[in-house]
């Protein structure tokens, strides 16, 4: 049996893929840019459509003002919402209209298709609910033990016997991945648990290397006196996510050699936590550190093991010169990974693909303003 879809997204790339991807499944597409133009084609009623996939971010009407005119005369309609994360919000007010589905940019073609089938073949007929709204620094409401787990450990530096939490492994909902690989969740941000802190003393240290210290190296981080506002004992916050890895560069310091990768990695955290918080400039400074490190690691072609490995390198140097705007950069390597004659990692070159055409769409679309 044969379907026939609208798409309604002003991205041209994004369009052209989201056709090519299902009409490999046999659907029967249409699209457009216009959510005037969405509202029209649905009007005339020249074609029985079976579902609408419908961008929230338009050019000249929203998603939710589309959907509130095609509710005035085609009450059934099956309808698959796309939006950014910040837009979740208008999604829960858009069910008041009757939204069957939803998925988050950037959107996975395989996710794209699995949603399609679902609505199609009535496991997703029935429209959405959302309970509550994600707030941007959830907190030490997460503390039951539905989320977390304690470990007794005991300080190599002082001596304090802690509880230590830790984070259980899927017991939150994953929202979306970010295009710089940052996974959103449901509630709050595992990585806050990724360091264990000394709640007296605050060294602090990856799990895998908190007991693992040598003599000297104990010595070394004994001699110096670390602060800090927040008490370990008790579950985090962003802000203590955030003081744990910055605890945790003052004590690699003292006593180890930090490899660029380790840099860049702990700098991209931090970088995603202030992205939580809503807080533009420290996430771009972040960014900034990360980036400068992904660069050296590159050139000095530190710990790049096999060829994926050098292609994640090069995108994430791509993806972050884009986030801040280092456009002529960020296209360089985005075409340097699309120029390999041979790549096992085919969601690295799709993404890649897909922010490289976004680019060029925007760099099209500014000169015509």
């Amino acid at each position: 049996m044969s379907y026939n879809i609208l798409i309604v997204e002003d991205i041209a790339a994004a369009r052209t893929l989201y056709r090519k991807a299902l009409e490999t499944e046999n659907y029967i597409i249409t699209d457009t840019d216009r959510g005037t133009d969405a509202v029209r084609i649905l009007k005339a009623k020249k074609v029985h459509y079976d579902l609408v996939i419908l961008d929230i971010r338009l050019p000249d009407i929203n998603g939710d003002e589309v959907l509130r005119q095609i509710r005035e005369f085609e009450k059934d309609i099956p309808v698959l919402v796309l939006t950014a994360f910040s837009d979740k919000d208008l999604v829960i007010d858009m069910v008041n209209y009757g939204v069957n589905d939803y998925l988050i940019k950037p959107i996975s073609i395989q996710n794209l298709r699995e949603r399609v089938f679902q609505v199609l073949e009535g496991r997703k007929k029935d429209i959405i609910t959302m309970k509550g709204k994600r707030t941007p620094n959830r907190t030490k409401e997460v503390e039951n033990s539905e989320y977390l787990w304690t470990k007794e450990v005991i300080c190599p530096i002082c001596g304090t016997k802690f509880n230590a939490y830790n984070y259980k492994h899927k017991s939150q909902k994953l929202i979306k991945i970010e295009t710089d690989f940052h996974e959103v969740y449901e509630k709050f941000d595992p990585i806050i648990y990724d360091i264990y802190v000394c709640p007296h003393c605050y060294f602090a240290a990856k799990p895998t290397e908190f007991n693992t210290l040598e003599l000297k190296e104990i010595r070394a981080l004994s001699k110096v006196t670390r602060e800090s506002k927040y008490n370990f004992s008790e579950p985090r916050d962003n802000d203590m996510g955030i003081e744990s890895y910055e605890l945790l560069l003052k004590c690699y310091k003292l006593y180890k050699k930090i490899t660029k990768a380790e840099y860049a990695n702990i700098y991209i955290k931090i970088a995603w936590l202030y992205r939580e918080k809503k807080d533009e400039n420290n996430e771009r400074k972040y960014l900034e550190l990360a980036l400068e490190e992904y660069e050296k690691r590159y050139k000095l072609g530190e710990q790049i093991e096999g060829e994926d490995g050098e292609l994640k390198l090069k995108y994430m140097i791509a993806e972050l010169s884009n986030r801040l705007e280092h456009y002529e950069k960020a296209m360089k390597y985005f075409r340097e990974i699309l120029q390999e004659k041979k790549y096992k990692d085919e969601k690295l070159y799709e993404k890649a693909q897909i922010q490289l055409q976004n680019m060029l769409e925007k760099r099209k679309k500014s000169k015509g303003d």
